[in-house]
């Protein structure tokens, strides 16, 4: 319940997403992996900067994107969009587009599996 907890706090904080829009028990676990990434982006090929954490892989589903009020913060969010799983297969295969390894590994193994 902890890491659920979190998650209405960071969707409240990165999203705007009022936690009363998110009921734990439409959370559903999926798995917690160790995820570890170099900035190569940011700081090239020998970047000594980078993410290392545990992080969980919690889902929540909703019919209609009208039943969440969706208000990004600027500092953590640049854009967001609501898409069919064939317009993200068709933006990950877009060489243009930066995604981050983990969201990738979980695009591949859970959202179109």
């Amino acid at each position: 319940i902890g890491a659920k907890n979190a998650a209405v706090r960071k969707l409240n904080h990165e999203l705007g997403i009022p936690p009363h829009q998110l009921p734990l028990e439409k959370f559903k676990f999926l798995t917690r992996l160790h995820y570890w990434a170099a900035d190569t982006i940011t700081h090239g090929k020998e970047s000594p900067w980078g993410e290392n954490e545990i992080d969980y892989v919690l889902f929540f589903c909703v019919k209609n994107k009208a039943e969440l009020t969706i208000k990004p913060h600027p500092d953590e969010v640049d854009d967001y969009m609501w898409v069919t799983s064939d317009k993200l297969v068709e933006m990950m295969n877009d060489k243009s587009l930066l995604f981050s390894p983990w969201f990738r590994i979980i695009t591949k193994k859970w959202l179109l599996s």
